[in-house]
């Protein structure tokens, strides 16, 4: 059974995921080196929803998911989230990460991330 799936960019409405990264895969993906992560797949994730990821250092960043390939080798409940950045850039700090001074702009968010 092939369960492999694309999801084009115009199917989903945004929502807001709220992300944990850790230090050197956030400073790759600041840097434009790094433009996916390997997720676990149990957020719902869609097409077009934001993604805030926060890193224990206190930088942060916000991200538009572009793709998601499922199944492709991977096992099951994982993903891959392609990002673009978002424009405009949900927070204060434009996506630089600037730290504890982020201050998101209102956005929806999803049940699991509110808090």
């Amino acid at each position: 059974m092939d369960n492999r799936q694309h999801v084009s960019i115009d199917q989903a409405a945004p929502e807001l995921h709220r992300l944990k990264i850790d230090a050197q895969p956030m400073s790759d993906l600041l840097s434009g080196n790094k433009t996916f992560e390997i997720r676990n797949d149990d957020r719902g994730f869609s097409v077009g929803n934001h993604v805030h990821l926060v890193c224990a250092d206190g930088r942060e960043t916000d991200r538009t998911i572009s793709h998601i390939p499922r199944g492709y080798g991977l096992s099951d409940g994982l993903c891959v989230l392609s990002y673009r950045a978002i424009s405009p850039p949900l927070c204060a700090c434009r996506g630089r990460g600037a730290g504890k001074s982020c201050k998101r702009r209102p956005a929806q968010q999803t049940g699991r991330d509110r808090g």
